[in-house]
């Protein structure tokens, strides 16, 4: 959806990848991603709630992504895969019918992964 396609055709969900609408389906985890240290895991989940039309409930994403228990962490105590997985759950939030993860697993311990 950031660029328009050299030759052919792109379909995104059946829309044009352009078009909002067609992309309001996706969640996306960026292989760097720097979010404020200062927040909990728990205020950054609900401000990227914020964003979507119907997104699924706080607790819920807490309890799919496992961080039930460092909700109320601040990000910047977290280790590097704690941060990963916050990053995940931020993916989560649009309730995305496609996920698009880029190096998911970087930085995860072995059983997380």
């Amino acid at each position: 959806g950031l660029r328009r396609a050299d030759a052919g055709q792109v379909e995104l969900l059946g829309g044009d990848p352009q078009q909002r609408a067609s992309r309001v389906g996706l969640g996306v985890m960026l292989q760097s991603t720097s979010l404020p240290p200062m927040l909990q895991v728990d205020e950054l989940v609900a401000q990227a709630s914020a964003c979507y039309p119907d997104p699924m409930p706080l607790a819920e994403v807490l309890q799919r992504a496992g961080l039930q228990d460092l909700a109320r962490r601040r990000y910047g105590q977290l280790s590097g895969g704690q941060q990963r997985t916050v990053q995940f759950a931020i993916a989560l939030c649009g309730r995305p019918r496609v996920l698009f993860l880029d190096e998911p697993t970087t930085g995860l311990d072995i059983q997380a992964r």
